[in-house]
């Protein structure tokens, strides 16, 4: 799905009007199986890349544990920044595990996602399901 330049400029606008500050993000990746089920993709790593127009903001990244969400979490600005999470914008999603995963869930990934407080799942866990 494309968005345009203003929808763009009218979402970010709403994140300085909520004064939203780093969000918690939690994720699982999992792997589609045959038959339609899919099972935890465990020791993934998850990296949050900021799209090119939001290039001042910092990359986050995290491990999806076997029986654990993992967090994505930006690194720290300095000695007084204590707010785990990620900064609201948008992202490509990048996943890897070795050389398990195909390109387009990495190198050349076709995965995306907005993080702000109002987006489904940002508030409990983000599920990525590769299928490959």
């Amino acid at each position: 799905m494309k968005i345009t330049a203003e929808e763009i400029d009218a979402r970010i606008k709403q994140w300085k009007d909520q004064g939203t500050g780093r969000i918690r993000v939690l994720c699982r990746v999992r792997k589609a199986t045959r038959g339609g089920l899919s099972e935890p993709l465990a020791n993934a790593e998850v990296k949050f890349v900021p799209e090119d127009f939001w290039a001042r903001v910092a990359s986050g990244h995290g491990h999806d544990r076997q029986h654990r969400n993992g967090l994505i979490l930006q690194p720290k600005q300095g000695e007084s920044d204590t707010a785990p999470g990620m900064s609201p914008g948008f992202y490509r999603v990048e996943i890897t595990k070795g050389t398990e995963i195909p390109a387009k869930y990495n190198t050349e990934t076709i995965l995306g996602q907005e993080v702000a407080t109002d987006v489904a799942g940002i508030s409990s866990r983000l599920v990525f399901e590769l299928k490959y």
